[in-house]
Formats: C-alpha cells, sequence, structure tokens
C-alpha cells in the first residue's frame, strides 16, 4: 500500500511538472510566431515600398509602405505627403478599382498585402492624372 502511494505521488509530481514545461513551451511558442508575423509584416512592406519606390509618380509623392502591426498578411500604405485633393482622387481610384482598405486615420490605408501590391499602380495612375 505504502508502494502505491509512493507511485501516485511521483506520477502527480511529475504531471505537475510536465504541465510546468508545456505551458512554457507554449508561452514560447506563441511569442516566436508573433515575432514570425512581425519579420514577414517586415519583409512584405519593404518589398511593396521597394516596388513604390521604383515608380516615379509615387516616389516624388512620397508613397510608402510600412508594416502593419496586427499581421503579416497586411500593410499600411502612407499617403500623407498627398494633397487634400489628390487624397481624394487617390481613394475613389481604389475604390473604383475594387481593392478595399481601411483608413487608419485620415491619409494612411489599411490592406492586404496583395491588394497593395495591386493599389500601387491605381495610386500612381491617379496621381499622373494630376
Amino acid at each position: 500500500m505504502a508502494l502505491l502511494l509512493v507511485l501516485l505521488l511521483a506520477s502527480t509530481a511529475t504531471a505537475a511538472t510536465l504541465d510546468e514545461r508545456i505551458a512554457s513551451l507554449q508561452a514560447e511558442s506563441d511569442s516566436l510566431q508573433r515575432e514570425v508575423w512581425t519579420l514577414e509584416s517586415q519583409l512584405l512592406a519593404a518589398t511593396l515600398d521597394t516596388l513604390a519606390r521604383t515608380d516615379a509618380a509615387l516616389r516624388a509623392n512620397d508613397v510608402r509602405v510600412v508594416r502593419a502591426t496586427a499581421s503579416p498578411e497586411w500593410v499600411r500604405v502612407a499617403l500623407d505627403k498627398l494633397s487634400a485633393m489628390d487624397l481624394r482622387i487617390v481613394k475613389a481610384e481604389i475604390k473604383g478599382a475594387g481593392l478595399d482598405f481601411q483608413l487608419v486615420g485620415p491619409d494612411t490605408l489599411y490592406m492586404r498585402g496583395d491588394r497593395a501590391a495591386r493599389a500601387l499602380p491605381v495610386i500612381s495612375a491617379a496621381l499622373d492624372l494630376q
């Protein structure tokens, strides 16, 4: 009977240790996943920003693509150097092209990266009309 009690106590202690280890590894995994998302978001934004910098109209109007904080699939397109009229025209052209976005402030668009890639030529064309 004493042996059974010792085995029961030992297995309980081992289970608690394993539970703690699992919780620790899960927290570490969550932290690493957030870091991966941050790096993926930075990479996507840098790639799209490089595309924006190769376009003369986007470069002249200082259109920038910066990373989003919530997800690696989303970026922010900064249009803060545009005049109020140019900003309205660009937003209308993007909506007309069927590219959904959310406004983050009056002059920053929050969009999925694939939509942002398709929006850059639309923005460029809208700015070339001016």
